[in-house]
C-alpha cells in the first residue's frame, strides 16, 4: 500500500527517534522533492542537517519553511542557530529584524541574541585556529606509507580540536576516495571542506571527479566549472570538465574545455586524448586522428628532443596510464598493431623496474630510454 506524505512523514520522524539520521534524511528529502511546499519538512530536513554538523546545507531547509510560513517563532530559531553555526554575522543580523516583523517575540529573540553572540565569538576563535603543518606533515606521511585507517583515525581525532579546518576535511575526502574507495564518505567530506570554505579549488576538483565516478555527471560539471572560474590557469580541470560534458554527450562544449585545456599546456596528453575522443563522437574522424597523433608524440616523449623528460623520468602510477591509453588507441584508431606493440613494450619494462610505489618517480635506464625512443 502506499503511504501518504504524512505517513512518510512519520516514518521519517519514527527513524529520527530511533537514531537512524541518514534514514530520516532520506525520507524527508523524498518528500521535499514532491511536496516542495511542506514547511514542517522542510523545517525538519534543515534541523537534521544542522544536528549532522552540515549547517550549510540546513540552511535551505530552513529558508524553505521560513518561505512557506514565516509566522512559526521554531522555523526561525532553527535558522538563527544555523547562521550563527557559520559565523554569518551580517545575514544574522537580517534574520532577526525579519524574524521580529514576523511575530517572533521579543524575549525569544533577546534570548537568541544573547545566546548566539557567546557563541559567535566560540565560533571565531575556533575558526582562526589552524591545524599546525606538522600534524598536516604526519597525516600525508600516514597516507603516503599506505596506513590509511591510522590517517582518518587521525583526521578524526584533529577534527574535534580543530572543527573549522577546511584542509582536514579535503584530506579525508582524498584518502576516502583515493585509497579507501569509500566515495560516499568522501562526497561528504569534500562538501564539508567546501562549506568552510568555497573557494577551495582542490576541493572542487576533486569532488568533480568523484561525481564523476559515482554516475552524478551534472554534479561534476557544476563542481569542475566552480573550480575552472576559482582557478581559470587550472587545465586538468578544463579537461576534466570537457571529459563530463562528453558524458553528457555534449560534444560541442566538450571540444571547447579539451581544447582549452591544450592552450593552457600544449604537453598535456590527457588534454589531447580527450579531445580525439570528443571529436571522434563529433564525427570528425580525420582531426581526431591527427589529435591521437600529437598525443601518441607526447606521451613517448618528442624524438625530435631525446632529453624530453619523459625519456628520463617515470613513476608507475604514469606507465600505467600511458599503458591504458595505448590500448585504448589502439581500439579507437587505424594503427591497433602499432598502440599494441607500444602498450606490450611498456608492460615489458614496468615489469623490469623495482617500483617500491605507484606514486614514486624513478630515473630510467638508459636501455630502457633507448627503448622508449623505438
Amino acid at each position: 500500500m502506499q503511504l501518504t506524505i504524512e505517513q512518510a512523514f512519520q516514518r521519517g520522524m519514527q527513524a529520527l527517534d530511533r537514531g537512524e539520521i541518514n534514514q530520516a534524511e532520506s525520507i524527508l528529502s523524498a518528500i521535499a522533492e514532491v511536496d516542495a511546499s511542506n514547511a514542517k519538512v522542510h523545517y525538519n530536513l534543515g534541523l537534521i542537517r544542522l544536528k549532522s554538523g552540515c549547517p550549510e546545507a540546513a540552511i535551505s531547509g530552513l529558508v524553505s519553511a521560513i518561505n512557506t510560513d514565516p509566522s512559526l517563532t521554531e522555523y526561525w530559531i532553527g535558522y538563527i542557530n544555523a547562521l550563527a553555526a557559520l559565523n554569518k554575522t551580517k545575514e544574522l543580523k537580517k534574520a532577526f529584524k525579519d524574524a521580529k516583523k514576523n511575530g517572533v517575540p521579543a524575549a525569544t529573540l533577546k534570548h537568541l541574541k544573547k545566546r548566539n553572540q557567546s557563541a559567535i565569538a566560540s565560533i571565531s576563535k575556533l575558526m582562526q585556529k589552524e591545524v599546525p603543518n606538522q600534524l598536516l606533515h604526519e597525516i600525508h606521511s600516514l597516507y603516503q606509507q599506505s596506513k590509511f585507517e591510522l590517517a582518518i583515525q587521525k583526521i578524526d581525532s584533529l577534527v574535534k580540536e580543530y572543527p573549522y579546518s577546511a584542509k582536514l576535511y579535503y584530506l579525508s575526502g582524498l584518502i576516502n576516495d583515493e585509497s579507501m574507495d569509500k566515495k560516499g564518505q568522501s562526497i561528504e567530506s569534500y562538501k564539508k571542506a567546501l562549506e568552510l570554505n568555497p573557494e577551495f579549488v582542490e576541493a572542487h576538483f576533486n569532488l568533480g571527479s568523484v561525481l564523476r565516478r559515482t554516475g552524478d555527471i551534472q554534479g561534476s560539471v557544476k563542481s569542475y566549472k566552480k573550480a575552472v572560474r576559482l582557478a581559470p590557469q587550472m587545465h586538468q580541470a578544463f579537461n576534466n570538465l570537457g571529459a563530463a560534458y562528453h558524458d553528457l554527450g555534449n560534444h560541442k562544449f566538450a571540444i571547447e574545455n579539451h581544447k582549452r585545456a591544450i592552450e593552457l599546456n600544449p604537453e598535456y596528453s590527457e588534454g589531447y586524448l580527450g579531445l580525439g575522443v570528443s571529436l571522434i563522437a563529433d564525427g570528425k574522424k580525420q582531426e581526431a586522428l591527427q589529435i591521437f597523433k600529437e598525443c601518441f608524440a607526447l606521451m613517448r616523449g618528442n624524438t625530435a628532443h631525446p632529453d624530453h623528460r619523459s625519456f628520463k623520468l617515470i613513476s608507475k602510477a604514469k606507465i600505467d596510464f600511458d599503458i591504458s591509453q595505448f590500448e585504448y588507441l589502439a581500439d579507437v584508431t587505424d594503427q591497433t598493431e602499432r598502440f599494441k606493440t607500444l602498450a606490450s613494450l611498456y608492460k615489458k619494462i614496468s615489469s623490469e623496474i623495482n617500483w617500491q610505489s605507484e606514486t614514486d618517480v624513478l630515473l630510467l635506464s638508459d636501455r630502457h630510454k633507448e627503448l622508449l625512443k623505438h
